[in-house]
């Protein structure tokens, strides 16, 4: 199951306060036209009913595809500039035991991961030495 919140986001144009839906999770098995939303980065784009300005918008979201048995987990840098997953406190590991699981620390790299398992790529950096 997809779980949202809202988070009011100021416009950085004109200003006004909106409501913005964030996904903490989405199932693209149980909710497949949410990876196509997340894709064509709708998901992650803030449009300001003011005066139509765009803006990106950061959170964390795990992406969860249940038939290809994957977690891409975006989580951003903490303030120190880290990003820290221990899998004591995450009760997602242990559902992950038979799962591909990936933490990635920004937008592109989960576009990148979720393409790569689409293509049945294996996602593993391998060094060239020159």
């Amino acid at each position: 199951m997809s779980q949202t919140h809202k988070e009011k986001i100021a416009c950085p144009n004109c200003g006004r306060s909106s409501d913005f839906i964030c996904y903490g999770s989405i199932n693209v098995t149980n909710d497949p036209e949410l990876k196509q939303a997340l894709l064509n980065l709708e998901l992650s784009t803030f449009v300001c009913p003011k005066c139509n300005h765009e803006v990106h918008v950061s959170y964390d979201l795990l992406y969860h595809d249940m038939q290809k048995r994957i977690f891409i987990w975006l989580k951003y840098p903490d303030e120190s500039g880290q990003t820290i997953v221990d899998p004591r406190t995450e009760p997602m590991f242990e559902l992950a035991q038979d799962y591909q699981f990936r933490v990635v620390s920004n937008f592109n790299d989960l576009i990148e991961k979720i393409l790569i398992f689409d293509e049945s790529y294996d996602d593993q950096y391998i060094p060239i030495e020159v």
